[in-house]
């Protein structure tokens, strides 16, 4: 329901209707080639995940003298897990992005699939290429297209010819 209301409310901004794989390629990291639009029934679970194995070892310290101490849902969404992105890590880590990876690269590969054009495939690929879209410069908290990176550049030099242009000027472009 409410990832709906999240695509609903992206697409009115937008102006455009997205199709399903427009719209898996919003959700994908900025970094994908994507928006950074969330879904939550794709952050539910590594979430959980996460914080559960953060939690483990002073669960089990605090229930390790009560009777059915075992954690049925952990377990359950373990295999929840295993069963769509393979074996579980034998080092349950407490990093969200580390159970949210195997999906993002999923969702990547799937909107990669659905492109049909090598005109398409390569806006895409060069959308998700390292120096693409926006830097963010923390020394400077604004952000600026970087075009390539030389030496002892800092993002005080703007590149690519948008250096008389506010982040919130710069062009946006969804592929697909």
């Amino acid at each position: 329901m409410f990832d709906s209301s999240l695509r609903s409310a992206l697409q009115r901004i937008c102006n455009s209707d997205f199709s399903d794989s427009q719209w898996l390629q919003a959700i994908l990291s900025v970094r994908d080639g994507g928006l950074r639009v969330r879904r939550v029934s794709s952050l539910a679970l590594p979430a959980y995940l996460a914080s559960a194995a953060s939690t483990l070892s002073l669960q089990n310290e605090i229930l390790s003298g009560c009777v059915g101490s075992e954690d049925t849902f952990f377990q359950t969404y373990l295999l929840s897990w295993s069963d769509s992105f393979g074996d579980v890590p034998d080092v349950l880590r407490a990093k969200q992005s580390d159970w949210d990876s195997p999906g993002v690269a999923a969702d990547r590969a799937l909107v990669e699939s659905n492109l049909s054009t090598s005109i398409q495939l390569a806006s895409f690929r060069a959308a998700s290429s390292p120096h693409s879209a926006l830097a963010v410069c923390t020394a400077h908290k604004t952000a600026w297209p970087l075009s390539r990176r030389r030496g002892s550049e800092d993002c005080s030099q703007r590149e690519a010819g948008y250096g008389h242009l506010r982040p919130s000027q710069l062009p946006l472009r969804v592929f697909g």
